[in-house]
């Protein structure tokens, strides 16, 4: 056996760790290099709009405006101000972009006196789909479309002049009105607490265990919800249309853009990894920015609310827990799992939320948050990114948990853990229940967990 041979196999791993070590220096380096590079798109800045193209459709990206040059679509460009520059307007835009955080986009932003603007697109954030190493993971496993923002930076005008609408492109500015998304502005609601409750979508989910959701939330001090409406059912519109009427929701239209490989339709139901990460994500990434100006924001399902054990509401248990908590940039809560495999505990009512009172013991997994946007610089659905100083804090499952109504997960090898009765939700029992039915009532519908 050769000296060289010895060495080799006693230092293999050695040898291993090094290469690894020198390959994410690479590709680091390969990213960094690419999110420094100027922009050197030449931009024809010449633009006259033809108000006859408000007329077109986006058949094609319905919702979204697509980059001209590129394989990339955008939802939303929500401005809100800088907080070093009181002069300066930051446009957020956040979509599926095709670049994966590459795009060397130009913002095409048009003003109320029928002038045009132009300036640099700065990448902003991209979604992880792998936390672990994920300029590695994602070089080798990516997704066809990541869920991406970027920021246009603006000037404030002060003269009465409003910025109005924004494209991007990589050759020249559009003058199709189609091209363009309308610039929102954030709403500033700093005693609020909102919720973004994702992608609603599919023949599972039950307009009376909607209603009964969305009333929870407003006895739990909710002030707004945001839902991704995904082609859901004439039943599920007449419950937007209830709750949108009375102030408490705002609907987002939702649709899936760009193809893929092999499917004929983008869809949530026949999911693609690691592209469903993604479409979802997307949600959360732009509920972010329209919610922003909301003192509390949190991500939740349809089948999840948040029970404070010491407090009637969630506003009453924020306060108490920001109090003892100066520097908290938000707080993850524990997870109580109540399965309908269990079968109801309670047989003498319709409410889904307290016929299901037995749970597993409170479990770290699957964990959810209320943030104080104005102190995270993003979020995804089941983590947050403070800013600077500010801390995550862990709520103790006795002081309140996330109660999540669902069918045993998949994944686990035992669906009857050891199981506790919980019975917090039912201090909200009787008017929940008027309320609930009273809304049943106007909408001419029925309780899907009737006792009949």
């Amino acid at each position: 056996m050769t000296q060289f041979t010895r060495f080799h196999r006693r230092h293999k791993r050695t040898l291993v760790l090094l290469g690894i070590l020198t390959l994410v220096f690479f590709v680091t380096a390969q990213f960094v290099t690419r999110w420094k590079q100027p922009y050197f798109a030449n931009i024809t800045t010449e633009w006259n709009w033809n108000s006859k193209t408000n007329e077109n459709l986006r058949r094609e990206h319905k919702y979204y405006i697509k980059v001209r040059g590129e394989d990339s679509y955008f939802l939303s460009a929500i401005a809100r101000p800088d907080t070093e520059s009181t002069n300066q307007l930051n446009i957020v835009l956040s979509g599926l972009d095709g670049t994966r955080g590459y795009g060397k986009f130009v913002c095409c932003v048009s003003r109320s006196d029928g002038s045009m603007l132009t300036t640099p697109a700065e990448f902003y954030h991209k979604h992880n789909h792998h936390q672990f190493l994920p300029a590695i993971t994602q070089l080798f496993f990516h997704a066809e479309y990541d869920a991406t923002q970027y920021v246009c930076k603006v000037q404030q005008t002060g003269k009465g002049v409003k910025h109005v609408n924004i494209s991007l492109t990589t050759t020249a500015c559009s003058d199709n009105a189609a091209d363009y998304l309308p610039i929102k502005h954030q709403k500033q609601a700093k005693q609020g607490l909102a919720i973004c409750a994702k992608v609603a979508y599919g023949h599972l989910l039950k307009p009376s265990r909607l209603i009964e959701w969305f009333e929870m939330q407003k006895m739990l001090g909710v002030d707004k919800i945001l839902v991704y409406d995904l082609a859901c059912g004439d039943d599920i519109k007449t419950v937007f249309r209830h709750y949108v009427d009375e102030g408490l929701l705002e609907v987002q239209p939702y649709s899936l853009p760009g193809k893929m490989p092999g499917l004929v339709q983008r869809s949530f139901v026949n999911r693609v990894k690691p592209q469903d990460s993604h479409d979802e994500a997307l949600t959360i990434l732009d509920c972010h920015q329209r919610l922003g100006g909301y003192q509390y924001l949190m991500a939740a399902d349809f089948d999840e609310i948040i029970i404070p054990n010491n407090f009637l509401t969630l506003k009453q248990l924020l306060k108490n827990l920001t109090s003892e908590n100066p520097t908290a940039a938000g707080f993850y809560f524990y997870v109580q799992f109540h399965l309908e495999d269990w079968g109801r505990y309670r047989n003498d009512t319709d409410i889904f939320f307290q016929q299901h009172l037995r749970s597993a013991k409170p479990r770290w997994e699957c964990q959810k948050y209320i943030y104080l946007p104005s102190r995270v610089l993003t979020a995804i659905v089941h983590y947050f990114s403070p800013i600077g100083s500010f801390t995550n804090i862990y709520v103790k499952p006795e002081v309140a948990a996330i109660h999540h109504y669902r069918q045993c997960p998949q994944g686990w090898t035992n669906c009857y853990p050891e199981i506790i009765v919980d019975e917090q939700v039912m201090k909200y029992e009787k008017l929940h229940t008027k309320n609930t039915h009273e809304v049943l009532k106007k909408l001419n519908m029925k309780s899907y967990d009737s006792l009949v």
